[in-house]
């Protein structure tokens, strides 16, 4: 028996029906599918395999910017400055170790350098203003390792305090944009070109014409004094409240009574003065009382700094003092609180608004090499952003930041928001309030961990299928055909969903929000195969949607024929003569 046939008998014994089938395939090498028995074609195609593996670690900081305040106490500016452009000059004080200064600044990593600034430290002239910088918990002992630091920016226009003009023109030749010179304890440390502009941004109260203006907490100083001395006055009240007691010595043994323990209900041995009550020979002195206007006063003075620093009752969920107490007339009362913090509020925006400005153009002048940062998106997926250095060439020409003129709402506010927009019943707003990115808002501002929301876990389900999908390929699948139709390939996700299980509706909205936000765009450019694996997704939950259900029949109504009318065929009979 031939070799071919024994092995066809082996496998598909008992019978050999299949013999000549099996051998005209081995034969001739033509294919048919394992599923419908129809002959096929197979595409033969070569592609790169992608092995990922780690081939090293870099170890490399990423560019910052960092931003730090400062108040009058580092900070010296002209006190005639109207504005920042206004000032000639701008000095920063500040104290450190002396080893810190000699890392820093490298011009006094020198051996003399190093012993004049060890023998700099300590006590110095004018340390007025050193004391009032350090921390107050030194206890009036000053450290004896500290130096002093001052960074003085200069613009081009100091220059011209010199006397020689060769040795300014020299210097605005050197320095264009101006310069910074920095000292330590006054022994010159560096200096190299900077704008002052681009470094510094001073703030401004909007009610004042120059730099310097009052400290927003001026008005509290005398409140809280007068505040003190009432405290003050109380305890001492309270203190004193015991008065003293003057006896004779001839009716009371002083001597023997220090010796005797007081204890209650003790008998003491006391002799009358003939002819006298034993009550007259004692006196106690008048002790002070406290007034009966010392508590109303001291609740005006609390009302009082309130009204000054505009932290009112209404700001904290505190009770108004004159009203019925409604919740619209509390409405009002927070309103007309949080405008008063308007004027400071608008002052720290405009100036946060200008450091962003200003922050932006040096991150891209430090930038070196192309970065990346791991964000998280708001379905809490992480998504890597990538800092290109050749996008950011050029020039800017400018920059416009939006700063948010509303003050923060708190939790209890945003939660009295939904309660409201829940209770509205408008069909647009319940939509918006219950699309599924919404949700974990939702539940959150309803304040209970374990309250359930309808439609929640289908959205975290269908973000955890969005991280699967992005991690690997589309699989070849074979598209359905009709019948007599030769097979075609395709592609399909890796991920099936869940047809009895999932909602196609929820989960084709959250692919589509996914698409169309920073992380799907991103994922466009730099996965596109998991870009389109996401795609083949979402075209499955799209199919699996049911169609929208016809609306119901309009009843029609039939009138009723009227007497008369052509309908009616007694009264319009012919009339027969």
């Amino acid at each position: 028996m031939d070799s071919k046939l024994k092995a066809e008998q082996d496998k598909f014994s008992p019978n050999e029906d299949d013999v000549k089938v099996q051998d005209y395939i081995n034969d001739k090498g033509t294919e048919f599918c394992p599923s419908c028995g129809q002959q096929i074609v197979p595409l033969l195609s070569q592609e790169d395999l992608v092995v990922t593996r780690l081939v090293g670690i870099t170890n490399e900081p990423k560019s910052r910017i960092c931003m730090d305040s400062f108040g009058l106490l580092n900070i010296k500016v002209p006190n005639w400055a109207r504005n920042q452009a206004d000032c000639p000059y701008l000095f920063q004080l500040y104290e450190t170790h002396y080893t810190n200064a000699i890392e820093e600044f490298e011009d006094l990593d020198d051996k003399e350098l190093r012993e004049k600034i060890k023998n700099n430290v300590g006590p110095r002239e004018a340390l007025n203003e050193e004391w009032a910088r350090l921390s107050p918990q030194y206890n009036g002992e000053y450290p004896s390792s500290t130096v002093t630091v001052k960074h003085c920016w200069l613009r081009p226009s100091s220059f011209n305090s010199l006397s020689d003009k060769e040795d300014t023109n020299y210097l605005k030749q050197k320095y264009p944009n101006g310069v910074c010179v920095t000292f330590v304890n006054e022994l010159f440390a560096q200096a190299y070109n900077e704008d002052l502009d681009d470094i510094w941004e001073l703030s401004y109260n909007p009610l004042s014409d120059h730099v310097h203006f009052d400290p927003l907490g001026l008005l509290l100083t005398s409140v809280q004094e007068l505040i003190n001395d009432v405290l003050s006055l109380t305890v001492q009240t309270i203190e004193h409240g015991i008065g003293q007691t003057f006896v004779d010595p001839e009716t009371l043994n002083l001597d023997a009574y220090r010796q005797i323990e007081s204890v209650p209900g003790g008998i003491y041995e006391a002799k009358p003065k003939s002819g006298k009550g034993l009550g007259e020979s004692f006196y106690q002195a008048k002790t002070a009382t406290l007034s009966g206007e010392v508590l109303p006063f001291f609740q005006n003075l609390q009302s009082l700094g309130q009204l000054v620093s505009g932290s009112l009752p209404s700001l904290f969920g505190g009770a108004i003092d004159q009203g019925g107490g409604t919740a619209s007339e509390y409405s009002m009362s927070r309103t007309q609180a949080l405008q008063r913090l308007q004027n400071t509020w608008k002052m720290f925006t405009l100036w946060w608004k200008n450091i962003f400005g200003k922050a932006v153009p040096a991150y891209l002048k430090e930038i070196h090499e192309d970065e990346r940062e791991v964000e998280r998106s708001k379905d809490g997926n992480f998504i890597n952003v990538f800092i290109r250095r050749a996008e950011l060439d050029g020039k800017i020409g400018k920059v416009e930041l939006e700063a948010n003129e509303n003050l923060p709402i708190a939790w209890n506010q945003q939660r009295d928001l939904i309660m409201q927009l829940l209770q509205t019943g408008i069909p647009e707003v319940l939509q918006i309030v219950g699309s599924p990115e919404n949700l974990p808002v939702v539940r959150e501002a309803l304040g209970l961990d374990n309250f359930y929301v309808p439609g929640a876990d289908d959205v975290e389900k269908v973000q955890d299928d969005i991280k699967q999908l992005l991690n690997s390929e589309p699989i070849p699948t074979i598209m359905p055909m009709q019948p007599g139709q030769p097979q075609q390939m395709g592609e399909g996700p890796s991920v099936e969903p869940d047809e009895l299980y999932d909602n196609p509706e929820i989960g084709f909205e959250v692919v589509r929000s996914w698409v169309i936000s920073e992380a799907g765009r991103m994922a466009k450019i730099d996965n596109d195969k998991g870009y389109k694996n996401v795609l083949l997704y979402g075209q499955k939950l799209k199919q699996l949607i049911p169609p929208p259900q016809p609306p119901p029949p309009t009843p029609q109504r039939r009138e009723r024929p009227r007497p008369g009318s052509p309908v009616s065929g007694v009264n319009n009979a012919p009339t027969i003569q």
